[in-house]
Parts: C-alpha cells; sequence; structure tokens
C-alpha cells in the first residue's frame, strides 16, 4: 500500500513540475509580448520615406527574431 501511495505522490509531484514549466513559459510570452507592445509607439510613426520604412522594419524584424529565439530556448527545457 506504501508503495502504490509513493507512486501516487511522486507522479502529482512530476505533474507539479511540467505545471509550472508551462506557467513559466507562459509568463515569459506575456512579459515578452508586454515589451514588445511598449516598443510600439503611441503616436503614427514618421517613417521618412523608404529608408525609414526598411529600417523600422528591420527593427521589428530582430524583436520578432528574438521573441521566437527565447520561445526555442524554453521549448528545449
Amino acid at each position: 500500500m506504501q508503495s502504490k501511495i509513493d507512486e501516487i505522490i511522486t507522479h502529482i509531484a512530476h505533474s507539479h513540475q511540467q505545471i509550472a514549466r508551462v506557467l513559466d513559459a507562459k509568463r515569459q510570452v506575456a512579459v515578452r509580448m508586454s515589451e514588445i507592445i511598449n516598443h510600439l509607439p503611441d503616436i503614427e510613426p514618421e517613417l521618412d520615406g523608404v529608408d525609414g520604412l526598411l529600417d523600422s522594419s528591420g527593427q521589428i524584424n530582430k524583436s520578432i527574431i528574438s521573441y521566437l529565439g527565447a520561445l526555442q530556448i524554453w521549448k528545449r527545457l
């Protein structure tokens, strides 16, 4: 009987670890999304033509790549 209880407790502990990992990953996504939103301008941006548009697009691409890289790190854990 004691071994069954031990197995159940071990299973519950493992489940709690997995839940903690999922919650931490969701927290990281929320933090990252809030960082991205904070970087959005409050007013319509002045892009200064094609060069400004390309520069802004490059910054957005860097942010997206950084975000996806962070997700990949969490996925490996």
